[in-house]
């Protein structure tokens, strides 16, 4: 298939997933998360995006925290809180917290956010305010278009073959 006829189907199948609304809109209520996680509190006890989503840097994926990561500091802080139990069962149960994501690409789109961190791209530029509410909600609208004029902003690549592989 050459280069042309992959950019074709690209676009097919991107078409496709808008129209099935298979492309987060933005418009839906935050889901319910297992453990009622309050971003705005943990940011204003000084912890940073990178604190808990670990792999930010160095991955396509930033990482959710699991039980054992968040009971290193839960173990003394709040223990005896209704949330915190929650997390400590989740450790027992074998340390994975089964959160509800927020955002997620499509599988037709390549994303890396090791790339777009070394491209000096903030968090906040593509979740929004989080640090600065309780329940977080994905409040960013992920569509090719509102990429691409991130892209054309940063003159960064508008190859097709960039972020659809």
């Amino acid at each position: 298939m050459n280069r042309l006829s992959k950019a074709l189907a690209v676009a097919v199948l991107a078409a496709t997933a808008v129209a099935a609304g298979l492309w987060w809109s933005g418009s839906e209520p935050p889901p319910a998360q297992p453990v009622a996680f309050d971003h705005k509190l943990h940011a204003e006890a000084g912890l940073t995006c990178d604190t808990c989503h670990q792999l930010y840097d160095a991955s396509a994926k930033a990482g959710l925290p699991t039980a054992n990561f968040c009971m290193s500091c839960h173990q003394v802080v709040k223990s005896d809180s209704p949330e915190v139990k929650k997390i400590a069962q989740f450790q027992q149960a074998g340390g994975i917290i089964p959160w509800v994501r927020l955002y997620e690409t499509p599988g037709f789109v390549y994303f890396n956010h090791s790339r777009h961190i070394k491209a000096e791209v903030k968090c906040a530029e593509c979740h929004g305010n989080t640090g600065t509410v309780s329940v977080s909600a994905a409040e960013m609208e992920f569509t090719m278009a509102a990429c691409m004029d991130c892209h054309r902003v940063r003159k960064a690549s508008l190859d097709c073959l960039t972020c659809h592989k």
